[in-house]
């Protein structure tokens, strides 16, 4: 009685979580965090796993682990409900990503992508088309793979257009904005965050736009604009990112606007503050162009040697990199074509225990109705038997009938016939006598 209750409880829980979701997904979340788990049924506990991680995938939270959803992956599967499991592969990928497992979050994400690509074309189907495209981008991103990244962004900019979310589309612009200069565009980048630029004026509504707009053009524009459209920009974001201290790689960053605009004297100050900070990645590469250029405006041939030898270690560091994980595509066809081979043979098991399990109780049935056959069967024998021996009783019973009156009727006979031949014999005596 109390698990039923509880169950009742849960599902009104899911049912009122899943509507306030895209409105109000904090909220939804502290709906779902509290549940628990172990009361609910298979049904449950998917939706549980699904709601649960898009509620934290919504305000931020992150989605670190695996484990819950691989119940509503195994439920969806099973249940050949392929919206829903479109949706927990999504997040179970974004868990795998934050996790570093990229080749399952590749292979999850693909999946995915499968699945979306068969789901009826409408504005939700475009809209989750859209949302896996631009996972996949950031998959690529984590691997350096940056013609992956900028191919698959292309999609999920084209794909929030069809849905209609002008919001979610514009920070995708922004994203292939960037990616362009990654795969070599560098002209058609600065191009296309000059037209973003224009429009943000169009989607105040969005208080990080700005700031996410300008972090992802600075480390373009700084280099390949005009020295004073770079500055220009340096100084906006500066005015969206309201704080007066920068970070190491917005002082490299102005260095090199600096350097650009002949204030050599100001980007040697800052490069010389700067030079025993520890940096890597993005950083270094920022660092060593700084350090080139401004070699580059001072004529020093032997530091512009040694730094451009630097510069294209890192860069042959991250080609190597990225070429390594070009076979990733190649990976994430493999997989995925082993996980439909692998789904293949469970359908097909699946099948084949259905078939089974139809066919045994099709005998169990046959066999049922056979012996209620025979039962009937021997019952009408009996039946038969025992209206034969009553017949036979019948019959015996009339001829005993039959016989008692013909018994009487010769003892009567007999009688008469005796009594007959002794008045004969009387008459004859007297006659005699």
């Amino acid at each position: 009685m109390f698990a039923a209750c509880h169950r009742d409880v849960t599902a009104q829980s899911l049912q009122h979580a899943s509507e306030i979701m895209d409105a109000h997904p904090d909220s939804a979340f502290l709906i779902l965090n509290p549940l628990d788990r172990s009361h609910m049924n298979d049904e449950q506990r998917a939706a549980h796993a699904l709601l649960l991680s898009q509620s934290r995938h919504k305000i931020d939270l992150g989605n670190d682990s695996d484990t819950l959803l691989n119940d509503a992956v195994s439920y969806y599967m099973r249940e050949h409900n392929d919206t829903m499991l479109m949706k927990s592969l999504f997040y179970r990928s974004d868990a795998y990503m934050q996790q570093r497992l990229l080749t399952d979050a590749i292979l999850d994400a693909s999946r995915a992508w499968d699945i979306s690509q068969n789901i009826p074309t409408s504005t939700s189907a475009h809209y989750w088309r859209a949302k896996i495209a631009e996972l996949i981008a950031d998959i690529n991103n984590h691997t350096a793979n940056s013609v992956e990244r900028y191919n698959w962004t292309k999609i999920a900019v084209r794909e929030y257009g069809l849905a209609g979310r002008e919001d979610n589309q514009i920070f995708s612009s922004i994203d292939l904005a960037f990616s362009e200069a990654t795969v070599g565009g560098l002209q058609r980048s600065v191009e296309m965050f000059d037209s973003i630029r224009l429009l943000l004026p169009q989607y105040k509504q969005y208080p990080n736009l700005e700031l996410f707009f300008y972090e992802a053009a600075i480390p373009v524009v700084v280099q390949h604009a005009s020295p004073s459209e770079a500055n220009d920009y340096f100084e906006s974001y500066i005015q969206v990112h309201q704080r007066d201290d920068l970070s190491i790689r917005d002082k490299y960053q102005k260095a090199i606007i600096d350097i650009r605009n002949d204030s050599i004297s100001k980007a040697i100050n800052q490069i010389e503050s700067l030079k025993h900070q520890p940096v890597e990645g993005w950083d270094s590469m920022l660092a060593v162009s700084a350090q080139y250029l401004l070699a580059q405006k001072l004529k020093d041939y032997r530091d512009q040697a040694t730094l451009g030898d630097s510069l294209l270690k890192i860069n042959v560091r991250y080609y190597m990199e990225s070429m390594n994980q070009r076979a990733l595509p190649i990976q994430r066809d493999y997989y995925a074509d082993k996980a439909r081979e692998s789904e293949f043979k469970l359908d097909t098991l699946h099948s084949r225990s259905t078939i089974t399990l139809s066919c045994l109780i099709l005998i169990l049935l046959t066999g049922i109705i056979i012996y209620f056959i025979r039962i009937n069967i021997h019952k009408l024998q009996h039946e038969n038997e025992a209206r034969r021996i009553v017949a036979l009783n019948h019959e015996v019973d009339y001829y005993r009938s039959e016989n008692t009156s013909l018994t009487k009727a010769l003892e009567s006979n007999i009688s008469d016939s005796i009594k007959h031949q002794s008045s004969l014999f009387k008459e004859k005596w007297i006659l005699l006598h």
